[in-house]
């Protein structure tokens, strides 16, 4: 099952930086997230 997770539009368009370099790699199914930082992601 191919699955594919993105950050939420309000965080993408928010003012935090850091929260953007959070990231997804379909190939390995890792979520990267920096640290101290609450990241929000759905499922497309």
């Amino acid at each position: 099952m191919d699955r594919y997770f993105e950050l939420s539009d309000i965080q993408m368009e928010g003012a935090d930086p850091i929260v953007k370099d959070t990231r997804f790699d379909a190939n390995t199914g890792t979520i990267t997230i920096p640290g101290r930082t609450v990241a929000v992601l759905y499922e497309r």
